[in-house]
């Protein structure tokens, strides 16, 4: 990848923080780069709940989800359950995505914390999912939560603004300039701090919770595909008229 972008005309950065990264530490010319958002997701119009979600006293619960790998510090949401129900306040939690072979003893590692912990039964693991049952989860979740010690932008953050979710994630980058001032921010590894702001969503008032949504989806409204597709093919149409001996 890096010697790609490195002989490239010009590169495409999903994010600020991507187009920080290439000018520091692959320094890539500012010039070369253009920074580019992915466009918003559109919920799917027939919601299907997960056959895997227990019927019964998981109305209220919190959701995540993404391939689980180590960088997703799924750790924190896992001690936060713990850290809830010591509290008073026990969280159901619904973790979408599987684990490829490599993470297999990673997401056993997880599951065994878990009952360590005495929460097994607080968190759901329901692997992939179809959109239908993705949308559903968003709809009927209480909070979105991202753990993730980094990322490039994620796609399930545009999928959260676009349903409108109330949203708490670490403060690892690139998640507050995703979000941009509409989720709740923690610093990844506080599993207390977690708990904490997930509380904060969970006392709001329904005001505050309409207030808040109207913020989510304000911020989805900044994704635009149109604006996307317009940028990508006039990034494109330039890498094509560049003279070799200007790369």
């Amino acid at each position: 990848t890096r010697i790609a972008v490195h002989k490239a005309v010009r590169v495409i950065a999903m994010s600020d923080f991507v187009r920080l990264f290439l000018m520091r530490d692959w320094r890539i010319p500012e010039k070369k780069i253009r920074l580019i958002y992915f466009g918003n997701s559109v919920p799917a119009a027939n919601p299907v709940r997960p056959g895997i979600i227990p019927e019964s006293g998981w109305d209220d619960f919190m959701f995540t989800a993404g391939s689980i790998e180590l960088y997703r510090g799924l750790e924190d949401m896992i001690l936060c359950a713990e850290y809830a129900r010591r509290a008073g306040r026990p969280l159901r939690v619904v973790v979408a995505g599987s684990a490829r072979k490599n993470m297999m003893t990673y997401h056993g590692r997880l599951k065994a914390l878990a009952e360590k912990l005495g929460v097994a039964e607080d968190i759901c693991w329901a692997g992939q999912l179809s959109n239908e049952e993705m949308t559903w989860c968003y709809d009927r979740c209480r909070a979105f939560v991202m753990t993730s010690r980094v990322e490039a932008l994620a796609v399930v953050v545009l999928e959260a603004l676009a349903h409108g979710c109330e949203c708490v994630a670490t403060d690892s980058a690139p998640l507050p300039e995703a979000f941009g001032g509409s989720a709740l921010h923690y610093p990844a590894g506080d599993y207390v701090a977690l708990a904490r702001r997930i509380f904060e969503t969970l006392d709001r008032t329904s005001e505050e919770r309409c207030s808040v949504r109207e913020k989510v989806l304000a911020r989805n409204a900044d994704f635009s595909w149109h604006l996307t597709s317009e940028l990508t093919i006039r990034t494109l149409l330039e890498a094509a008229a560049e003279k070799p001996s200007d790369v």
